[in-house]
């Protein structure tokens, strides 16, 4: 269905002019992300005159992908037809890097990027499985510092956690 109205804030979120998406359906915020799922049950929802709640990527009008929560709701007559279809979208971006913020701090050292204790822990066990499945081998290599204790007791916290970072980065 094509835009029949959109609001100043839809124009500033997609960086859209209104004489640009008047008239358009909303394919053109549409893109290489954008997931076809999501898209699939839109379309139902057009078809069959029924809200639907979808999450997805969508992109603005210089090509910045950005995370939509979009809403759509039929809108009927007096009769009951459906007339229209509103849509609504909040951009939840930040919402989303908050989230893949969070998950990566879960999993990694700060420090150094590297996997933390459980996630290593996790993926050992699932490579495992795998070389057994697999009847493959497994290699595992295990560092220990010798005498960094030291280097943090004699150079300093901020010494060794860029002995770390080095360490880490050429590993």
């Amino acid at each position: 269905m094509p835009l029949v109205y959109a609001n100043e804030a839809f124009c500033r979120l997609t960086g859209y002019d209104l004489d640009e998406v008047l008239g358009r359906t909303c394919h053109f915020l549409q893109g290489e992300k954008t997931d076809p799922t999501a898209i699939a049950t839109i379309r139902q929802a057009l078809q069959a005159k029924t809200s639907a709640q979808v999450t997805l990527i969508n992109y603005r009008k210089d090509g910045t992908p950005f995370w939509n929560r979009l809403a759509i709701s039929p809108v009927t007559d007096e009769t009951g037809r459906c007339t229209h279809f509103i849509g609504t979208q909040e951009d939840i971006t930040r919402e989303r890097r908050q989230e893949a913020q969070i998950a990566y701090q879960a999993t990694h050292d700060l420090l150094t990027g590297l996997l933390n204790r459980t996630a290593l822990d996790d993926r050992l066990e699932q490579n495992y499985r795998w070389s057994q499945q697999n009847r493959r081998l497994l290699a595992v290599m295990h560092l220990d510092l010798d005498g960094f204790k030291t280097i943090n007791d004699r150079l300093g916290y901020r010494v060794g956690n860029q002995c770390l970072i080095t360490i880490a980065t050429r590993l």
